[in-house]
């Protein structure tokens, strides 16, 4: 298995499509920041608009846009021209008996309107997948329509839209996976961006490295593994002095974090799937007594292994 997806396989978190959008006119829809846990994301069906995320940045979306905002932070979707001298649109939001979601959509929009697009979150306050969110960027925006693979991607659009207009047996389950399908190409796309539009430091960018990916993989393979700089160099093909230097700039850490973040998001799926005890779990991920598991837990995840298996069942009685 290549590396995003074992990374997306560990970090466990869970997709959930929210509201259909069919907009015209100049709407501005703000949104209020989520709960720690929780991103938020948004994909652009058909039409232009703009989301700002901080005062006086403007991003354009346009048809095959992706936006995540990783952190779930306070940002508001408006028009081309809203503020423009001209009167906000009025939104609203109904159930329609025949579709999936229900649609927030502005007065004077008739069917889909100017602009279609689904809204969701991703939920990860419980998994693993803490660790990999804090590492990526305060927005990450791709236009998918823009990536390898255009045909198979407006399908699976196409397929997604199809989805959430109708209510169908298994529609939200099939809607649900073509979100994370697509959530696993904006984050590839991303990755691999051109070398003009180059993606800041994180996880995806060191996954688009195939030197460095080859060390990340050999982690994510062998967690239990005692890696050193050497080793992990040697797995990249470099140098240790390079190997380190390298790794930093493409993800913003050190291979020591890395390898941190990797053994805790194995740790967390282990606790999570199986009743496993912690001794067992710790010499899993590559500790030699579970004190020191605990140690390397807490530094990550801010709790106890104990306290956070604990709070696990809570939910999830």
């Amino acid at each position: 298995m290549d590396a995003l997806s074992q990374m997306l396989a560990l970090a466990q978190g869970e997709i959930r499509l929210d509201t259909r959008c069919a907009l015209s006119g100049s709407f501005i829809l703000p949104h209020e920041p989520l709960p720690p846990g929780q991103a938020v994301f948004h994909l652009v069906l058909d039409g232009r608009c703009r989301v700002q995320s901080l005062p006086g940045t403007f991003l354009d979306l346009s048809p095959g846009s992706f936006v995540l905002l990783p952190q779930g932070q306070a940002h508001t979707l408006s028009g081309m021209n809203a503020g423009a001298g001209h009167a906000a649109s009025r939104v609203t939001q109904e159930q329609p008996v025949d579709a999936l979601l229900p649609v927030t959509r502005t007065a004077d929009a008739d069917g889909d309107g100017e602009v279609d697009l689904l809204c969701g979150r991703l939920l990860y306050s419980q998994s693993g997948s803490t660790l990999l969110m804090q590492q990526l960027p305060p927005v990450l925006q791709v236009c998918l329509h823009q990536t390898p693979g255009i045909d198979a991607l407006r399908t699976l659009t196409q397929l997604l839209r199809h989805e959430v207009s109708a209510r169908q047996p298994g529609a939200w389950a099939i809607a649900n996976a073509l979100a994370q399908a697509l959530l696993a190409y904006a984050m590839r796309a991303y990755g691999e961006g051109e070398p003009s539009d180059a993606p800041q430091p994180s996880w995806l960018a060191l996954i688009a490295d195939e030197r460095l990916c080859a060390s990340l993989q050999a982690m994510l393979a062998d967690p239990q593994r005692p890696w050193t700089l050497d080793t992990l160099g040697a797995a990249a093909a470099m140098s240790r002095a390079t190997y380190a230097r390298r790794f930093k700039d493409a993800s913003g850490m050190t291979p020591g974090a890395a390898l941190l973040a990797v053994r805790m998001m194995h740790a967390s799926k282990l606790m999570l799937q199986t009743r496993r005890t912690l001794a067992d779990i710790a010499e899993t991920v590559g500790y030699q007594s579970e004190a020191a598991f605990g140690k390397a837990f807490r530094h990550a995840l801010g709790s106890t292994p104990g306290q956070w298996r604990k709070n696990l069942s809570l939910i999830h009685i």
